[in-house]
């Protein structure tokens, strides 16, 4: 620790182009016992330790160099809890033992915000897979979620409560995706009022980044980043679009929310003019197999089972993305955009049970129908070729 310690402060004095005298001045020594630690000669008293980190502007453990070493444990923690933690292709398996991991791992580091944070993120997704996300029509026919069910999900109790916390302690790197992820919750959950104030918390009107970024760069770079956001844009209009058709459904016929899903695929066909769709084939899945319900409903059978092939079709095509590396979108626009592959996880073998895939409160009452047609039988079969 002796000889560390003279090295760490002479290190940390030069950096900050001090001399030995000023931290000899700063602390109360004289010059020569500065100069006598960092000889390895000796090595200040331990009440003196607090003064030199607060003059460095360091933690005593960065003084002592031990921070290093601190967050390689911190890294082989995440990367651990990532490896454990597999909720997210639909199954939870390893969710326990991940879930014991990360609270074993913040009694070694209490109150670490990235361990607390990814403690709460599986305990998120533990919440969707074990528990399931449900909703209903509200009296007035519109889209709810059944906030009475979700309040009895212990796994989102314990994620609200870290995320709160973390929302009040978390750095400003992370309270951002803290505050996302919080929001999401309380709306599950029907704590609107909560949801509300925290929403107003966000800024009114600001750039998110990768708006900023296209400030970033020139030329080719810029393009790239121009691209991203589009990308993230087009993603969001999509989604919402599919959204709003959900939540008013019940106040316009049938007709209405199937034509809002094929006004997606067609704008998305637009958009990726070319086929190549990256890793929106994952979100044409989605729509597909929610169109195909809502094409069932209206008496479009025939519709509805070329919908569930065509699914079935941009679900290999997304698969198949996992053992691509370095491949680009090839639309003009996106074309200096790299292709995402990292998560995806979009398995065809599992189409068949998870109909209709995108998040509806009803589809009960057509399922026995549609799969009492012996072309499911048929395209379920396909799904596991």
């Amino acid at each position: 620790m002796q000889l560390e310690l003279g090295k760490r402060i002479r290190e940390l004095r030069r950096r900050d182009g001090r001399t030995q005298e000023d931290l000899a001045e700063a602390i109360g020594v004289t010059s020569q016992a500065v100069s006598r630690w960092e000889a390895n000669g000796g090595y200040p008293d331990m009440e003196m330790i607090p003064a030199i980190a607060n003059y460095f502007g360091i933690t005593i453990d960065e003084l002592f160099g031990y921070e290093n070493d601190r967050e390689r444990k911190i890294d082989a923690i995440i990367k651990r809890s990532e490896e454990l933690h597999q909720v997210d292709q639909g199954t939870d398996k390893g969710v326990d033992e991940c879930i014991s991991y990360l609270r074993d791992a913040l009694i070694e580091f209490p109150g670490n915000e990235r361990i607390m944070l990814r403690l709460a993120v599986v305990l998120r997704d533990a919440g969707f897979v074990r528990d399931g996300q449900h909703s209903l029509w509200d009296k007035d026919g519109y889209f709810t979620q059944d906030v009475v069910r979700h309040r009895k999900n212990e796994y989102w109790k314990e994620a609200v409560r870290l995320f709160e916390k973390l929302n009040v302690t978390a750095s400003e790197k992370l309270l951002h995706d803290v505050r996302c992820e919080l929001l999401t919750l309380y709306d599950l959950t029907g704590e609107y009022e909560k949801a509300e104030a925290l929403a107003l918390t966000f800024p009114a009107g600001n750039m998110d980044r990768a708006a900023a970024l296209t400030f970033a760069a020139d030329g080719q770079k810029r393009a790239e980043y121009a691209g991203k956001r589009l990308l993230s844009l087009f993603e969001e209009l999509i989604g919402q679009t599919v959204s709003a058709a959900q939540l008013c459904k019940k106040n316009f016929d049938d007709r209405a929310a199937l034509d809002a899903v094929q006004n997606a695929i067609e704008l998305s066909q637009n958009f990726f003019a070319d086929g190549n769709f990256g890793r929106f084939h994952g979100t044409l899945v989605t729509l597909y197999l929610y169109l195909s319900s809502l094409q069932w409903r209206a008496g479009l059978r025939d519709e509805a089972f070329a919908s569930l092939d065509l699914a079935l079709d941009h679900a290999k095509k997304f698969e198949a993305l996992a053992d691509k590396r370095d491949a680009y979108y090839t639309t003009p626009l996106l074309r200096f955009v790299k292709i995402e592959t990292a998560g995806i996880s979009r398995d065809p073998l599992t189409l068949a049970e998870d109909w209709p895939w995108w998040f509806i409160p009803d589809p009960e009452d057509i399922e026995d129908d549609i799969k009492s047609d012996p072309r499911w039988a048929e395209w379920a079969a396909k799904t596991k070729a």
